[in-house]
């Protein structure tokens, strides 16, 4: 059975790239078969080019101007609960998407087993000229993590570290119950991808369905590779990083106990990632002290199954 595709756009001073994403959507080689817009109170022309596009467009276009601002996180977590349709599509307003995107979404949601999707990305600059960088080579989602996301360990994966943009995710429609409301503090495309994994099957479409425009103000923040990033991540408060790390994951976990339907092996995992985390925030401050600890986590296993092995390690010790 072919699904219906609704589309799911949040919008927030938008009006410098917004008409280009629309232009994209509009030539795609299979039609929405709805697109929702929730404006989150912009001040520019977003909203006038959102009604312009509506009047031209050969599917309905729906347009939600929010009474006060909501924030990023809380404005997807809206435009998921009002979008209709079997399978929601998210949508960014800066990003332009390659005309085969929801071809290949429809063929990929005709397998009734799959419950979301994602795919890679071509990182692209403000005038969309390539900056010779793909999406899932920024997220560190090397060959070895797809090829396991494609046999069925998308959880393994995501419970190490989120490699999804939402720009690329798109997922049925029945799993609103389990990720609304979305947490504040989380990044909606990684709740999103996280819950439905445990749950259900996650997938990847590992072709570059989307540009990914890099400017100053990308509300879901800029891929970063250079080395003064890297430098500075390595030296930043490491203790206050994992510290988040196990709030956020303590959440998806309390949320999916009170779901249900979660396999125990994954439940498992879960909690081990939590125990990983909770070691690593709880490391004595003297440097000294941490070897033991540290050693443990090493020789069980979870900085490799849940950080970035002997590097994490090593930070830990030494930051």
């Amino acid at each position: 059975m072919t699904p219906s595709l609704g589309l799911a756009m949040c919008t927030y001073n938008g009006a410098r790239y917004l008409d280009e994403q629309l232009k994209s959507i509009a030539a795609q080689t299979r039609k929405p078969d709805s697109l929702l817009v929730v404006d989150d109170c912009s001040s520019d022309r977003t909203t006038e080019i959102v009604r312009d596009f509506a009047r031209q467009a050969r599917f309905p276009v729906q347009l939600v101007v929010n009474h006060a601002n909501l924030g990023f996180v809380q404005n997807f977590a809206k435009a998921i609960s009002l979008c209709a349709g079997d399978v929601i599509v998210l949508a960014d307003q800066d990003d332009v998407w390659r005309p085969q995107k929801l071809e290949r979404l429809e063929h990929a949601f005709q397998r009734t087993e799959l419950d979301a999707c994602f795919s890679d990305a071509e990182v692209v600059d403000e005038q969309l000229r390539p900056l010779r960088l793909r999406l899932f080579e920024a997220c560190g989602f090397g060959r070895d993590e797809q090829r396991r996301a494609l046999d069925g360990e998308a959880f393994e994966v995501l419970v190490r570290h989120n490699v999804v943009s939402g720009g690329t995710l798109a997922f049925r429609c029945q799993q609103k119950e389990l990720v609304l409301p979305i947490p504040s503090v989380w990044a909606h495309d990684a709740w999103v991808a996280l819950l439905i994994a445990a749950v259900g099957c996650v997938s990847v479409l590992e072709a570059p369905l989307i540009q990914r425009r890099q400017h100053g103000a990308n509300s879901s923040g800029r891929v970063k590779r250079s080395l003064l990033y890297r430098l500075t991540v390595a030296l930043r408060n490491q203790r206050g990083v994992v510290n988040d790390q196990l709030h956020l994951f303590a959440q998806a976990s309390e949320r999916l106990q009170r779901w249900g339907g979660i396999a125990p092996e994954r439940m498992h995992l879960l909690n081990e990632k939590i125990r990983h985390l909770s070691s690593r925030a709880q490391l004595p401050h003297a440097r000294w002290a941490r070897f033991g600890p540290v050693f443990s986590e090493l020789r069980s296993s979870r900085y490799r199954r849940f950080s970035n092995g002997v590097y994490s390690a090593m930070r830990d010790v030494v930051v």
